[in-house]
């Protein structure tokens, strides 16, 4: 891993590989306050100069970085954060048309997706969203118990949520909507009650993500004292259990280990993530995966509002991901979802198909009854999914054992 500074260290180690279809995510790195268990880049409490001068940034730089890779196709999008839409409405507006237009050059995305959290959802916002052609909202609930939402510093409680809703019922594009499971011992919500509700709102995707303890965040600090306790491994399992069993009994497919949908309602930009397309990231912290003249290059821009502010063009980071590793990446992700690796494209790009690489650990998965291995790819199955990360230790030693040649990517 090296530092690279500029526009033009970046535009050496990518020059003549553009011309191929890229997702685009574009990160709001605003927050009114910062919620005490995320570990993401955030900035809270920043004032409307400083906003301003992030959104001409971003759109300066994503200009920049389209005339360099030269899309074939810009099929999805994703604003996310943060707080997208803490951003004042002209700044709103501004961001999100100035999005419209620098995509619009390469194509109409199949998919256009913004994160809002409830408590800075209005009519005038939604209107915007409308006018420019976002497709899709996720909407970051969390959890409906006061309780928890108070314990975890979230901005908006029941009554924001449920006007949040109200707003966005008319506004005529999908929504998702985000909970938390794994709360800590002692909260009066239940998830599975919790998705009654939401099923009430009408949403066809939800996401349930497992509550994390990270280092240096303020949850971490109040467990460690002991404020505050965890659930065990089994009450996590037994309430896992009962989430994928209300969502199969409702017609929600669990596409990929933490995601719900109904059918034709699944997230297009997260598939394209999990099948390893190539995407571009722009913003503080933003992370790009593209085809570079040596392999796979992965690209963070600067964590520091400031000087993305001041410089634009500046990455961090490059990693030349070499071929056992990004092999690995490739189940890592693949098999996080229900249709798993698919196996013509794993020929396409590796020169040798799934079989031959998992060999005997493939065949022990089936005969365990946790995966399906075939021409077709290989595929995991529930059990398997919620077992993943062991299964994936099988891989990684597997890989690193392996001589691997250089992928023909995208």
């Amino acid at each position: 891993m090296k530092p690279f500074l500029d526009m033009e260290s970046v535009r050496a180690i990518l020059e003549g590989r553009g011309g191929y279809p890229v997702s685009v995510y574009v990160h709001v790195p605003f927050c009114a306050r910062r919620c005490r268990y995320c570990d993401f880049f955030s900035v809270a409490g920043a004032g409307e100069r400083v906003m301003e001068g992030y959104v001409e940034r971003v759109l300066e730089v994503l200009e920049q970085m389209f005339v360099l890779l030269r899309p074939s196709e810009i099929p999805t999008v994703y604003v996310g954060g943060g707080t997208p839409n803490v951003l004042p409405l002209r700044l709103w507006e501004r961001l999100l048309t100035g999005v419209r237009e620098r995509v619009r050059v390469w194509g109409r995305p199949v998919e256009w997706t913004v994160e809002v959290n409830p408590e800075w959802v209005d009519e005038e916002k939604v209107r915007v969203l409308g006018e420019v052609g976002v497709t899709r909202v996720s909407l970051g609930v969390q959890g409906l118990d006061e309780g928890f939402l108070r314990l975890m510093g979230r901005g908006a409680g029941r009554r924001e949520v449920e006007r949040a809703v109200e707003v966005l019922a008319g506004w005529g594009g999908r929504v998702s909507v985000d909970l938390l499971a794994g709360r800590p011992r002692g909260m009066s919500g239940d998830v599975v009650r919790e998705l009654e509700e939401v099923r009430g709102w009408g949403v066809g995707h939800v996401s349930v993500y497992g509550l994390t303890v990270e280092e240096g965040t303020v949850l971490g600090a109040m467990v460690r004292r002991g404020e505050v306790v965890m659930p065990g491994e089994e009450e996590l399992a037994g309430e896992w259990e009962a989430i994928c069993r209300w969502f199969g009994e409702r017609g929600f497919v669990r596409y990929e280990v933490s995601n719900f949908a109904l059918p034709g309602e699944e997230c297009l930009h997260n598939l394209r993530y999990w099948r390893l397309e190539p995407y571009l990231g722009v913003g503080p912290s933003a992370v790009s995966t593209l085809p570079g003249k040596e392999g796979p290059v992965r690209v963070r821009q600067v964590r520091d509002v400031g000087r993305f502010v001041a410089e634009g063009g500046v990455w961090e980071e490059v990693e030349v991901i070499g071929p056992q590793a990004f092999l690995l990446e490739w189940f890592m992700m693949g098999l996080r979802t229900r249709e798993g690796v698919e196996g013509e494209r794993f020929r396409r790009v590796w020169g040798v198909g799934v079989e031959e690489v998992l060999g005997e650990v493939g065949r022990r998965w089936c005969g365990w009854g946790v995966a399906e291995m075939g021409e077709s790819g290989v595929r995991l199955s529930e059990h398997g999914l919620d077992i993943l990360d062991s299964l994936l230790k099988d891989i990684a030693i597997l890989i690193w054992e392996k001589q691997i040649g250089k992928p023909l990517w995208p």
